[in-house]
């Protein structure tokens, strides 16, 4: 996944909610839908985290995920990150606020399991095409 530039990120997050006291800078992970937001600069740092801990996170028991999924994002967020979402307002613009524990540790296992899916199909991917059968269809791995 390639970040947007500093600039470019940092001017369409503040046009998302130009009234708010908060503004996301660029090592914050901001929450919500969007290319806009998947390839903010924070997001992409984060998402690089989930896949260089995804495979022992996958192979962990239920409890070791519990722990790793705390010491992660408590990493993160010593470095100085904030995880942000925007909160639509009534009449108005929106607000960035920032985000608990809890609704951070649902976006880190939803990461990693995007990042199992990913490692299963480039697993059946190699497999199948030592075999010469059925390749899959390009997929953006």
């Amino acid at each position: 996944m390639k970040a947007l530039s500093a600039s470019v990120a940092i001017a369409r997050a503040a046009q998302m909610a130009p009234n708010s006291d908060i503004q996301p800078i660029i090592t914050d992970v901001v929450f919500g839908r969007g290319r806009c937001l998947q390839h903010f600069p924070g997001n992409v740092s984060f998402h690089e985290v989930v896949d260089e801990r995804a495979a022992e996170y996958n192979k962990a028991s239920r409890s070791d995920k519990i722990d790793m999924t705390k010491s992660v994002v408590a990493e993160l967020k010593a470095s100085g990150r904030r995880f942000l979402k925007l909160e639509k307002i009534e009449g108005g613009d929106g607000m960035w606020i920032e985000v608990g524990d809890k609704e951070i540790y649902k976006e880190f296992l939803s990461a990693t399991a995007q990042c199992g899916r990913k490692i299963r199909l480039e697993r059946l991917y190699r497999h199948q095409s030592k075999d010469h059968k059925f390749p899959l269809p390009f997929c953006d791995l």
